[in-house]
């Protein structure tokens, strides 16, 4: 379901620097980016990541293939929430994976809490 993959992208997405008018931006959090793609369309058949994703999840380098799960990226002061949703067997119950990592602005590293799941086999 990838959220290590997104977890990777995370951290690599606050090492990394960025300059604007040759002044170096701090990089930390990750932009938002909304479920992809959306739960409404999602069904437990394979198929390929929307080409119309958010440029967001190109800047994570996250483009994972097949799809079979929904994915979000929220972040709120330090903290980033990354989620997985999905309906492997069709029978309309989702399965709900959550990770939050805390972001240290001294070292530009991440902490990872447990992921929480909800409904795994679903």
């Amino acid at each position: 379901m990838n959220l290590r993959n997104l977890q990777q992208g995370v951290a690599s997405f606050a090492m990394n620097e960025r300059f604007e008018n040759g002044q170096r931006i701090e990089q930390g959090l990750p932009p938002n980016l909304p479920m992809t793609p959306p739960l409404a369309g999602l069904s437990f058949t394979p198929r390929a990541w929307p080409a119309d994703a958010p440029e967001g999840w190109r800047v994570l380098q996250f483009e994972p293939l097949p799809v079979r799960y929904s994915y979000s990226v929220t972040t709120e002061e330090n903290i980033v929430r990354i989620e997985a949703m999905g309906d492997l067997d069709g029978d309309g119950v989702r399965s709900h994976f959550t990770s939050e990592g805390t972001f240290d602005p001294e070292s530009h590293e991440y902490t990872w809490r447990d992921v929480v799941i909800t409904n795994e086999l679903e």
